[in-house]
């Protein structure tokens, strides 16, 4: 069931799916899957995973919209980290040309997310 939704477990994969998609005429996002991260150092790294799938959709012109959850980027954990891994996030859109949706992910953090996507939405306007 869930391989209509996931495009592959690996960014190669991922590529492939996209490009037999645009082929088709559908339009996509892509969510690096991952929540509520253990680690400042892992929520560091799923960012990372972001800029590289970033540069990854430009590099084969595909739908340049990305989607992600604060709890993947450390907002539970250290909100300052989360703020710099989102801002590297929005920052790079920006650059590529991509859009960035930030997941409402529950209740208790609907008002730290939308703080956040205020604050940092100048970065990725327009798109």
């Amino acid at each position: 069931m869930f391989a209509r939704f996931v495009a592959g477990e690996t960014l190669e994969d991922a590529i492939v799916a996209l490009e037999k998609l645009r082929a088709s005429g559908i339009r996509t996002t892509v969510d690096v899957l991952g929540e509520a991260v253990a680690s400042v150092d892992a929520a560091r790294a799923a960012a990372d995973e972001y800029l590289v799938t970033l540069d990854a959709l430009a590099a084969h012109d595909l739908d340049r919209n990305v989607s992600l959850k604060l709890s993947q980027m450390g907002l539970k954990l250290d909100p300052a980290s989360c703020r710099e891994n989102v801002s590297r996030i929005f920052a790079r859109a920006a650059e590529v040309g991509a859009f960035v949706r930030v997941d409402m992910e529950d209740h208790a953090t609907t008002d730290a997310t939308r703080a956040l996507w205020r604050e940092l939405r100048p970065l990725n306007a327009g798109r």
